[in-house]
């Protein structure tokens, strides 16, 4: 336990206590999340010059054999007059484009991929409606990870071609009431890399990822498996130091209105 002593007036002290997860229950959490984390794509945009750059992140679902991709509604609606694109399994990009079911109010969009879109993502999972799950209930916390692609740290290669790289992120997070994914944000830590511990990149970028969570012992407070999907990442709060999202509550209705959409054409 780390203990940080902070002076507020001649009279007041302010003490913090953070818990850290140690490094035997952050390698558990790693392994879960490696196993989840590649069904989580980028959304990538042309400038102008049709220069490639990311706009945003998308999570590719199989509900109950449906294959489908949910992202941030703001990532499409914000950029609704350029085209956005994904990468095929050739690493070329390929046009996202069709009608998506929004949920302004939760800032989700999801839309039903078509025969040509699977075959172009086939070379990622599919998660499993089985992972969508809260793993506390309302007001609880649990650790999370929020999986996505940051638009600093994708390389352009040349004009043409981009590199993108995926973050995953982890911290202590709850669910609010109104079915809020709240996840704690701290710039020095709660990044794994490949050299080890990283610090984070600032999360523009990784709007429609994933938030997976991990459920916490009553006794220690350590991570418990299985990780589940959680909620999507909806903003990054930088003053709040917050990464949010929107949970199942608001996802899972989503998903079976576009089911009955697809059904009744």
């Amino acid at each position: 336990m780390v203990t940080r002593v902070r002076r507020t007036g001649e009279r007041e002290v302010t003490v913090t206590f953070k818990f850290p997860i140690n490094a035997t229950a952050r390698a558990m959490v790693d392994s879960q999340i490696a196993l989840l984390r590649d069904c989580v794509v980028p959304i990538v945009g042309a400038t102008a010059r049709l220069q490639p750059y990311v706009v945003g992140s998308a999570v590719l679902l199989d509900y109950f054999g449906t294959k489908c991709l949910v992202t941030a509604e703001h990532v499409m609606s914000d950029h609704g007059q350029e085209p956005l694109f994904l990468f095929g399994a050739d690493g070329l990009s390929r046009p996202l484009h069709g009608q998506f079911e929004v949920d302004e109010d939760a800032d989700l969009a999801v839309k039903l991929l078509s025969d040509e879109e699977r075959n172009w993502l086939s070379h990622r999972p599919f998660l499993p409606a089985s992972s969508l799950d809260r793993v506390a209930p309302p007001g609880e916390r649990f650790y999370a990870t929020v999986v996505g692609y940051p638009a600093s740290a994708a390389r352009r290669l040349d004009k043409m071609t981009l590199d993108t790289r995926m973050e995953a992120y982890s911290n202590f997070a709850a669910e609010t009431a109104d079915g809020r994914v709240e996840v704690l944000f701290d710039k020095k830590e709660g990044v794994r890399g490949e050299r080890g511990d990283v610090q984070a990149r600032d999360q523009y970028g990784k709007s429609g990822g994933a938030i997976f969570g991990i459920a916490l012992s009553s006794s220690f407070g350590l991570p418990v498996p299985p990780a589940k999907l959680v909620g999507i990442a909806t903003r990054w709060k930088r003053v709040r130091n917050q990464i949010c999202g929107s949970g199942c509550s608001s996802l899972v209705p989503l998903l079976d209105a576009l089911m009955k959409a697809v059904h009744s054409e």
